[in-house]
């Protein structure tokens, strides 16, 4: 714990010789699913190439210790409420247990109350019913799939409540509907959480991207490879997105995935034992990169941070005041 809270006195002092510069720069985070700790070039990887985490890892502020739970929806939802799962109430990623407490305030929540225009877009895992919907939890921009991970080509997108037919691979598409939110914020400082299903299993890449993979690997780590290699490409494309519309130095990209490694294992795991759903290393330990050009100077922190400590950051960063009975209840 003292090494948390050294570590977030650390990081706020930074910002705040930051703030008055630029009190409210818009935010894009982005969680991959079941991307490993090894799964990018820079953490070691001898047959991935990714060219784009690897300038986002050399541009940020990377976290070495970082940690999340060792599966995607308490993980979530850690992310979004600042409160281990057994105080949010996400134990499991089925139902029931992957719904988030109802009374639970959310990092979406706060940021609007600060101004913020609020979109996700992919995949929410935290309830899609009713009251759960991420719709009813302080996004006002939402853009999901029918099918969920199972759909790997022409997704069906349901835009605020609106389906359309699209064409081309999901995490394509996923992204297509990121930049479109950012476009539609207009001038408003905005929070755009992606959430990737890429490159959770079953794993399906486009040949073009898989084919770098094939006769290295099985059927299957190729496939997980390429959706990588995918994710990686989209992740170029919407880094030139913020530049052609001058908003690179005006917006913190957060790169993070949401638990431990799955395929390819015996290939690579950055020397870590286990994988996702184990207590070890590998089912817990992610990346976390963090850019904000020309406010923070790119260098490896190696304090002991989690997901935990996301919420209260962001909040600072974005001047959102998080309500006084609520700090009592956060864990970060």
């Amino acid at each position: 714990m003292k090494h948390a809270v050294s570590l977030l006195i650390t990081l706020l002092s930074v910002l705040t010789l930051n703030a008055a510069a630029n009190p409210k720069p818009n935010i894009l985070f982005i969680l991959t699913d079941d991307q490993g700790y090894g799964d990018v070039g820079r953490h070691g990887h001898p047959l991935l190439k990714t060219p784009h985490q690897d300038a986002l890892h050399d541009q940020s502020v990377r976290f070495e210790k970082f940690y999340v739970s060792p599966s995607c929806s308490p993980t979530r939802a850690a992310l979004l409420t600042g409160m281990h799962e057994f105080r949010n109430g996400v134990t499991h990623t089925t139902d029931p247990r992957e719904h988030l407490n109802k009374d639970a305030v959310l990092l979406p929540q706060l940021l609007a109350s600060a101004g913020y225009r609020t979109g996700f877009i992919g995949k929410w895992h935290l309830g899609n019913d009713g009251p759960h919907a991420p719709d009813k939890r302080g996004f006002d921009w939402c853009s999901t799939n029918a099918g969920a991970a199972t759909v790997h080509f022409d997704p069906v997108i349901t835009r605020n409540r609106k389906r359309e037919q699209r064409k081309g691979y999901r995490e394509d598409v996923l992204f297509d509907e990121a930049m479109a939110f950012i476009d539609e914020a207009k001038g408003s400082p905005f929070f755009c959480y992606l959430a990737t299903y890429s490159p959770h299993a079953p794993v399906k890449a486009p040949d073009s991207f898989k084919a770098a993979f094939v006769g290295k690997v099985d059927e299957e780590e190729a496939d997980f490879l390429g959706m990588v290699a995918n994710l990686d490409f989209n992740l170029g494309r919407i880094t030139q997105h913020l530049k052609d519309r001058g908003l690179e130095k005006d917006t913190i990209i957060v790169w993070m995935n949401d638990n431990g490694g799955t395929h390819g294992l015996d290939v690579y795991n950055a020397g870590m034992r286990g994988c996702k759903a184990t207590a070890w290393p590998g089912g817990s330990r992610a990346m976390s990169f963090w850019k904000w050009p020309e406010k923070w100077q790119p260098h490896a922190v190696q304090n002991l941070t989690a997901h935990l400590d996301v919420l209260p950051t962001l909040c600072d960063i974005a001047g959102a005041t998080v309500p006084a009975d609520l700090v009592t209840k956060l864990d970060g």
